[in-house]
């Protein structure tokens, strides 16, 4: 029973959905001080465990105590928080791409309210121990993968944790920062004494360099012991042999055993893929630089890189997916081209993420794989092989989504080889996949290459894979390294193993470039390793190696000692463990001295900061740092030296009167608070302002909205289009057109000569009215008769079309009049004279009552389609992790995320407002301060809108789609734009009355249009503002500071 722990679980179990059982009755217990190893693939609740710790998920089920602490409990969590450091799965997720170095670590030390002296001081530590204080200004975006990595972990590491939480922090990382990264981690461990820290990693031969090791499958824990001891009790040469010897023994088939048979090239048979000078290129970066290689018939050819490094890229432009900026490419014996089916019919493809199609069964996927390899009658029999030579005949009528990652990983080789390619692309096919299942996986490949002579290109992460190709090509930022078998390549470089040859590789590589140069420190330390150990000097140590660079001089000098160190340690594997006694971390300290240490693959030992385990009892501190010094050599370690920097810089902060590093800063003043919201405020602006798309959405789409609207919506009927057929040709006949042509509604077309011509003009909209006088007219008229003419109206446009009819009823109205007192005839005087004034717009024009409105419109919908991207993008990318483990609330996090949308707001108000004034002509007759107050009081409404539609969905395309729905048709058919809210009745008059945008058209249009003041619009600013409480709740409501 370990007393004080640090993490304890006890009967955990979570699930996502009815189905899917991520953690089954799992309980542990983890002591303080260790480095504990979390192995096993993809899928088997490694991050769910991590996350329950970190208290990033809800518990569901059972209990998690961390320091002590019922992570269940807000407040609890809420304290725990300064002592938690959570690094979330993937290559700098829980970075902000658009921020600098710097910016990145200066946001996390916000969060956890360090304040300036403290900030300063460890960011300028973190950067300097990592090697990234060369690069303060280099955008996140732009790092390598392995200089992410070491960014997430200063940001993980900026407050000082107790507990640090790795989720595979080096998957898809080359082996050299591989190296460094760990490096780092033991150095910055030795330097907060006491961290415990939980790995989940993806190679399981990663987790030898751990103390203690858990183990999971199928959400269950296998093994929770010391890793000396689970190597002990297999019995198995290997860490990732051992953990096969753990699983069901139905997952155990297929593994070990696996005879790899030398290839034998054809001389007489042409290379099947051929690349010269192939290079692609995206805008200014380039992807893929000059690669060349050739690859024989029946050959399997392995890339091996870190992600991005260009090999994806390279393996879709040897498919035609791509096409190439500069170089060529053949494919058995033909120029790749996009077009070409007939060379696409000869190779199968299987990308690196699952391509197949989740509504479809295992046989409906392999037999639409056949129609589309136009496979005729022969494609139902090659389905039913493919069933059974890749064992798939038990799953067949199941869906994708049902099978375990290994099955699915089978089923797409088995789809990519239906139509019997002779060329076989997979791009990184077992990634995530168990060990048993890479294996079986590999039996086919082999099976493929050596009986059926298909020609296999692989690209890979894992170091024992690419030991099992015919040929491997190193590839690093695009280029190829070398090229080689796994044998040629290790003896080129003089190293024990492939993996040792890549990072020499990778060494020169940096050499090249001309970065930092390896210190000669390594090879003496090289040398008096060996010597104190009894073994070998690696041979070939020439003057080249010794200049080998690395990143940074400190983390390059760790990394190489721990690189060598391994290999010296290799040649003992006759030692008992209990001789080996090794710092979980690779790193012991005591009161008195600090030394270095290495941990050995075949002897990992858990320990505490206290004391370490043997076999026979306990040794001491002290008694370990004895035992390492006759180990190592006299240099002095790296790590004392940052370890002595790091209480330096300490023991001056105290002097200077800053907070010590161990105090925990107050996040619960009103200072914290307000500070907070600061905090995600500046980052939130700042990726706005380095998003182009976004900023231009941003300010230009509320002036293209303005103007656009403003000029095309208009309810002013004139400049209406009329002819005349005028079969009289009197003056009395002209007159009548002269009055129609003389007003402002009407413009006058060319005439018509015959009354077929009335249809074709109405019917091809060359004019809206049309005028025929019949003959007789101007005769009938003279003789004081009643004469008749004919008005025929467009009726398309029943609006216009009654509009219309009004102007010609005005202007007989008038013509009447005038030939009434012309003609001396005296009329009765009407029984009341009425007289229309209008109290606003005299001129009766609608762009005073359109524009106001569009303004309504666009401070509506622009910022809150740009806020409501704010939470869910966050979450798409993972960074939403930051907030869940800081001290911050929902709260600040989401005003954070609504003020910068609102100052943007602000800005297009005075932009809009200018062009209403003095390019409409629209001028404010009202209180220019009162529209303003409503303005920024609806920039809170619509903003705290789009953060709630934020919090419901979960991707960025259905929260935008969302929130246009929601505004766009209530905004524009029921607040007033279109139609009087005053006209409406029933669903539809309420639908606009529970719109905030009803509200702020009535004061737009009571400002610019009626003069109306604070007095008049009180009631609507009112009413606004309980729009923002109840959204701005909502949200805070909905948005936990947990997932599910």
């Amino acid at each position: 029973m370990i007393n004080n722990p640090a993490v304890s679980l006890r009967s955990v179990s979570h699930r996502y959905g009815k189905t899917t059982l991520a953690l089954d009755d799992v309980s542990l217990t983890i002591p303080r001080g260790v480095t504990v190893g979390l192995i096993g693939p993809d899928g088997v609740g490694k991050s769910t465990l991590l996350s329950l710790i970190a208290g990033v998920k809800i518990i569901q089920s059972g209990t998690v105590e961390v320091f002590g602490c019922d992570m269940a409990d807000k407040a609890a969590r809420q304290a725990l928080s300064h002592r938690i450091a959570f690094m979330p799965q993937g290559l700098g997720r829980n970075l902000y791409p658009t921020l600098s170095v710097y910016e990145n670590v200066d946001f996390h030390a916000r969060l956890f309210g360090l304040n300036a002296a403290e900030r300063k001081a460890r960011i300028s530590r973190l950067l300097e121990a990592t090697g990234l204080a060369p690069f303060p200004d280099r955008a996140a975006g732009k790092l390598s993968g392995g200089m992410k990595q070491k960014l997430s972990l200063c940001c993980a590491l900026v407050h000082s944790p107790d507990l640090l939480i790795l989720d595979e922090p080096t998957t898809g990382v080359d082996p050299l920062s591989r190296r460094q990264f760990w490096a780092l981690v033991d150095e910055l461990q030795a330097e907060s004494a006491g961290m415990t820290v939980i790995v989940a990693t993806a190679y399981i031969e990663e987790a030898e360099r751990f103390g203690h090791l858990l183990a999971m499958d199928d959400g269950k824990l296998l093994v929770n012991k010391p890793t000396r001891e689970v190597m002990r009790d297999s019995g198995a040469a290997t860490l990732e042999a051992a953990y096969v010897q753990m699983l069901p023994s139905e997952k155990q088939q297929g593994s070990g055993g696996l005879e790899m048979v030398p290839f034998a090239p054809d001389p007489a048979s042409p290379p099947a893929i051929e690349a010269h000078g192939l290079t692609k290129r995206f805008g200014s970066f380039t992807a893929v630089d000059h690669v060349s290689f050739t690859i024989q018939k029946g050959e399997i050819f392995g890339f091996l890189g870190s992600n991005g490094c260009g090999k994806s890229t390279t393996m879709k432009m040897l498919t035609g997916l791509l096409e190439a900026s500069e170089g060529k490419a053949e494919l058995l014996g033909q120029p790749v081209e996009a077009g070409n089916i007939r060379t696409r019919m000869r190779v199968g493809y299987m990308s690196q993420a699952f391509s197949l199609y989740e509504e479809l069964s295992v046989r409906d996927n392999l037999m639409l794989h056949a129609r589309l390899y136009q496979m005729g009658a022969a494609g139902k029999q090659a389905v039913a092989d493919a069933l059974i030579q890749f064992e798939l005949a038990e799953a067949a009528d199941m869906k994708p989504a049902a099978l375990p990652l290994g099955i699915r990983q089978r089923l797409q080789l088995a789809a990519a080889c239906l139509h019997k390619p002779e060329v076989l692309i997979l791009d990184e096919p077992t990634s995530g996949v168990d060990p048993a299942a890479r294996d079986m996986f590999w039996r086919h490949l082999l099976k493929l290459s050596r009986e059926d002579k298909i020609t296999i290109f692989v690209s890979t992460h894992f170091m024992n894979e690419a030991e099992r190709c015919d040929r491997i090509s190193f590839m690093h930022k695009g280029r190829v390294l070398a090229v080689g078998t796994p044998a040629e390549l290790t003896a080129r470089q003089a190293a024990p193993n492939l993996e040792e040859a890549f990072v020499r590789y990778l060494l020169d590589d940096e050499a090249r470039e001309g970065l930092s140069e390896r210190p000669s420190e390594t090879a003496v330390s090289v040398q008096a390793n060996a010597q104190t150990n009894n073994a070998a000097v690696p041979p070939q140590q020439t003057a080249d190696d010794s200049e080998r660079p690395s990143e940074t001089a400190s983390v390059a000098q760790l990394a190489a000692r721990i690189v060598w160190a391994d290999q010296d340690l290799d040649v003992r594997a006759g030692i008992r463990p209990s001789e080996n006694v090794r710092s979980d971390s690779g790193l012991a300290s005591s009161q008195a001295e600090e030394e270095q240490t290495v941990v050995s693959p075949e002897a990992p030992i858990s320990s505490t900061p206290a004391e370490s385990y043997s076999e026979t009892g306990k040794i001491t501190e002290r008694e370990q740092a004895a035992d390492v010094s006759d180990k190592l050599p006299e240099t002095e370690s790296v790590v004392q030296a940052a370890a002595r920097s790091v209480q330096e810089n300490q023991d001056s902060d105290a002097q200077a009167g800053n907070r010590p590093s161990e105090n925990t800063p107050p996040t619960d003043t009103l200072k914290y608070w307000l500070a907070s919201v600061r905090t995600f405020a500046l980052r939130e602006t700042k990726e706005l302002l380095r998003d182009k798309v976004r900023l231009f959405f941003a300010l230009a789409g509320p002036v293209i909205l303005m103007v656009a609207l403003s000029w095309s919506v208009s309810f002013d009927v004139k400049d209406l289009t009329f002819t005349v057929l005028d079969r009289d040709q009197t003056t009395e006949s002209r007159r009548l057109t002269e009055y129609f042509s003389g007003s402002r509604y009407f413009q006058q077309q060319p005439p018509l000569s015959s009354s077929s011509d009335i249809d074709t003009a109405l019917q091809s909209a060359q004019t809206r009215l049309v005028i025929e006088i019949p003959e007789g007219f101007g005769r009938d008229m003279l003789a004081g008769r009643r004469p008749e003419a004919a008005f025929y109206v467009d009726g398309a446009m029943p609006f216009n079309a009654s509009n219309i009819q009004g102007y010609i009823g005005g202007i007989f109205a008038l013509y009447g009049q005038d030939l009434a007192r012309e003609t001396g005839l005296t009329l009765p005087p009407p029984a009341a004279k009425i007289e229309q004034r209008f109290m606003y717009n005299q001129d009766f024009e609608s762009i005073f009552a359109i524009a106001p409105g569009v303004l309504m419109l666009v401070l509506m919908l622009i910022p809150a389609m740009m806020s409501v991207v704010g939470v869910v993008r966050e979450r798409e990318i993972g960074s939403i992790s930051n907030f869940y483990t800081s001290p911050a609330t929902v709260p600040q996090f989401l005003l954070g995320k609504q003020l910068p949308y609102i100052a943007v707001g602000m800005v297009n108000y005075v932009v809009l407002t200018a062009m209403m004034v003095f390019g409409f002509g629209v001028p404010v007759k009202g209180s220019l301060l009162v529209l303003t107050a409503g303005t920024l009081i609806l920039l809170f409404v619509s903003t705290a809108l789009g953060l709630l539609a934020s919090t419901i969905v979960c991707s960025q395309v259905a929260a935008i789609s969302l929130t246009a729905i929601v505004i766009m048709i209530p905004t524009f058919n029921y607040s007033g734009f279109l139609h009087p809210l005053s006209s409406m009745e029933g669903g539809a008059y309420w639908m606009g009355k529970l719109m905030p945008a009803s509200w702020y058209l009535n004061i737009s249009i009571g400002s610019f249009t009626k003069g109306l003041g604070w007095h008049d619009l009180s009631r609507e600013m009112l009413v606004l503002l309980a729009f923002y409480v109840v959204y701005f709740t909502s949200a805070c409501w909905i948005l936990k500071k947990q997932e599910k």
